[in-house]
């Protein structure tokens, strides 16, 4: 059908393939909403990772849990400098899905989303209206209050140094030098990058 082969082209964009029973998954939790499934396949590449493959696994273990929820959660308690939530959140994601999610998607998650904070940031500074922003981004409505506040709190400087604070972090992972305890001094390190973008 032409869903199905939207969804295949989709996932060729985003430089992964998807198997036909992930597929059938896919569209049986998800209808026939292009922004769900385009939201979903994102969510879904970025839990495969490395193997640029979905399968029904990354489907039943992303598909209905909102990635993109919990980092504006995450990103909430970091810039209210709640420590304890921003634990309790990173220990929940890693332990939300099916198999148990891995440092490496934590840092993918936190990643993706400051890039996201930074492009919008960026359409914005350049009059762009939010309106615009928010299509071009693909941000489903029911969150997109919670979006801007993020934007709106988050200067350009501290969303750069969130990224390479996180680049770091990733070249630690894949040199071996970083574990779930290494979570902790990830989220303390962003805290205070958003303590120095106040003062």
């Amino acid at each position: 059908t032409q869903i199905r082969e939207w969804v295949v082209s989709l996932c060729s964009k985003d430089g992964v393939k998807i198997q036909r029973d992930a597929l059938q998954m896919l569209l049986e939790k998800t209808g026939d909403d292009l922004q769900t499934i385009a939201l979903e396949v994102e969510k879904a590449a970025l839990y495969a990772g490395d193997t640029k493959v979905i399968t029904r696994k990354e489907i039943e273990a992303v598909v209905g849990y909102s990635i993109e929820h919990t980092g504006f959660e995450l990103l909430d308690a970091l810039e209210r400098g709640n420590k304890e939530r921003a634990l309790y959140l990173v220990r929940d994601f890693l332990q939300n899905t099916a198999a148990g999610a891995k440092p490496y998607e934590l840092i993918g998650l936190l990643g993706w989303h400051y890039k996201r904070l930074a492009y919008a940031k960026t359409l914005l500074k350049n009059g762009e209206s939010e309106q615009m922003v928010m299509k071009k981004l693909k941000v489903p409505f029911f969150i997109a209050n919670d979006f801007m506040k993020s934007i709106r709190s988050c200067s350009e400087n501290n969303l750069w140094h969130a990224l390479e604070i996180l680049l770091e972090s990733d070249r630690s992972l894949k040199t071996g030098f970083f574990d779930e305890k290494n979570t902790e001094a990830l989220i303390m390190d962003l805290m205070r990058t958003k303590a120095q973008d106040i003062t």
